[in-house]
């Protein structure tokens, strides 16, 4: 069988096909979120020492990487719609990403252009000096859209700009409510998280970085 042949294979193809709903995804989404909402109550209310919940969260906040990864391409679901709304839920306290759209997007460029210029990825993880930025990954998407909307026809500036006013209220009335448990157990958490996924997901697949998408 040559290389055509295998690629247009029934068994390929079935395999390529979304299940309608990926439980062990969705598991884990609600495993997650369930997890930090637990270990914001269980810290505030001094069940759980503070760096239990704040090594809790950053575990949890890690783990959405997996169901916003899958929801991104599609296979969390064959339903668009069903898609979107993990993808939202998976992405909803990792700001600026709100909806998951921008997050999408980014993604997609960076397999399109993968260890190229225009990865997006690929200026931050392909160096260790940048190491202190890597859990800062999101917001360097953020900076590489509103640099050149024009390249991301499907999201609309004023979109993403709703999502970060929506998520700076949110962060002001938690800051107002609780300052220190919003640093312990959300930004710094959020940190670690991005942290590990740059590291798991953008820097160790990729080394040493000279790979193309097209080889």
């Amino acid at each position: 069988m040559n290389k055509s042949d295998s690629t247009n294979s029934p068994t390929l193809a079935q395999l390529k096909v979304s299940p309608p709903l990926a439980w062990p995804t969705v598991l884990i989404l609600v495993g997650a979120v369930t997890t930090i909402a637990l270990s914001w109550f269980l810290t505030m209310n001094h069940f759980w020492p503070l760096w239990l919940g704040v090594v809790a969260n950053s575990v949890a906040g890690y783990a959405l990487f997996t169901p916003a990864h899958e929801a991104i391409h599609r296979a969390a679901a064959q339903k668009p719609k069903t898609n979107d709304f993990l993808l939202a839920a998976a992405t909803f306290v990792a700001v600026p990403f709100g909806k998951g759209k921008l997050f999408r997007l980014l993604h997609m460029r960076h397999h399109r252009f993968a260890n190229e210029e225009n990865d997006p990825d690929h200026w931050m993880a392909s160096s260790l000096w940048t190491m202190p930025l890597w859990g800062l990954w999101p917001y360097f998407y953020l900076y590489t859209f509103l640099r050149n909307p024009a390249l991301f026809p499907n999201v609309k500036v004023s979109e993403i700009v709703r999502e970060i006013v929506v998520a700076a209220l949110i962060i002001g009335a938690l800051w107002l409510w609780a300052p220190f448990y919003m640093l312990m157990l959300w930004l710094i958490p959020t940190y670690f998280a991005f942290f590990l996924m740059c590291l798991v997901f953008m820097v160790l697949p990729h080394y040493p970085h000279t790979g193309r998408q097209d080889e």
